[in-house]
């Protein structure tokens, strides 16, 4: 078959199928709504799995990540299962020769006084070492040393936004968890 009576065939093909569309124009903005919903969802789907599972934590080395973590109701701590407490922590650090670094973090609530306005907002307590080991900064918030067992405060500006609060005060911690 040339290629001239090949194109000839298409662009007939192309002619009826759009004199056909135009009869039915509830059915083309059916099939269109329902191409765009199903790519919508797709790309929806896809962008957080992208961003969840397939892309690496976004620190130095993230292939060298390490998390430790201990089996049982109580491993050392009153948080629940699966949580080291920080004397377990110590004892981990102070006997490491494997890694170059170890850090670790508690989920936390705290009391966050800004203008004269206490908030409770959700945190971390995390130990000196962890930006450092991670090779990154906290991206909102401040870090501030409030001495609690050489552990570091860091505070993540959910309501803030851009302000950059100048009373820097923590209030009593709340119950981690």
């Amino acid at each position: 078959m040339p290629v001239s009576l090949f194109v000839a065939n298409v662009l007939a093909d192309l002619r009826f199928a759009l004199r056909t569309l135009r009869k039915s124009p509830l059915f083309v903005a059916v099939a269109v709504l329902s191409l765009a919903l199903g790519i919508g969802a797709n790309t929806a789907i896809f962008t957080l799995v992208d961003q969840l599972i397939l892309r690496l934590l976004p620190v130095k080395h993230p292939e060298q990540l390490v998390l430790l973590w201990g089996r049982g109701s109580h491993y050392g701590g009153n948080s629940g299962p699966f949580h080291l407490s920080y004397p377990m922590y110590a004892d981990f650090r102070d006997k490491n020769q494997v890694f170059d670094g170890m850090c670790a973090s508690w989920d936390t609530a705290i009391n966050l006084n800004f203008e004269g306005h206490t908030e409770r907002i959700e945190g971390e307590l995390v130990t000196g070492s962890y930006f450092p080991v991670l090779g990154v900064g906290p991206a909102l918030g401040a870090v501030a040393d409030v001495g609690l067992a050489g552990l570091t405060v860091w505070l993540a500006r959910r309501t803030f936004g851009n302000a950059a609060p100048s009373d820097r005060s923590v209030g009593n911690r709340g119950d981690s968890g």
